[in-house]
């Protein structure tokens, strides 16, 4: 059977306690434990609680793995230093295929233009051969 949802009331007063005792400087582990079974709840129920407060954390966020202060940095700069000389050794040939592909692209809208043209007057031509011999 599913346990009883907390009143309005008893959840406020929850928070009020969670948050004076993780601000008094007590361990969370214990806070939790201490108002889990004074309200009758679990203890990741009153971790939820406790998250939803908010609030900024106090834990500073580790650093990525594989690096090890400013040698990891280093060693980062180097990597990004390398990938962008690549890049710029590579952009002269890709700007280079762009420029002749808006070229082509050019050309052959010309070309379908004159070919439209040559297409109607072939038509045209051929419909006077049809009058002509259908008279």
């Amino acid at each position: 059977m599913a346990k009883r949802k907390l009143s309005p009331e008893k959840r406020a007063q929850l928070r009020v306690e969670l948050k004076k005792a993780v601000d008094g400087g007590k361990k969370v582990a214990d806070v939790l434990r201490d108002v889990a079974a004074k309200y009758g709840i679990t203890t990741i129920t009153a971790r939820w609680y406790l998250h939803s407060l908010g609030g900024k954390s106090k834990r500073k966020p580790g650093r990525p793995a594989g690096t090890s202060g400013s040698a990891g940095f280093l060693k980062d700069v180097m990597a990004r230093t390398e990938n962008a000389k690549a890049a710029g050794k590579l952009i002269p040939r890709w700007q280079a295929l762009v420029d002749k592909e808006s070229a082509l692209r050019r050309q052959a809208l010309k070309m379908g233009r004159r070919l439209e043209a040559v297409a109607e007057k072939a038509r045209k031509l051929r419909s006077r051969i049809s009058d002509l011999m259908g008279s």
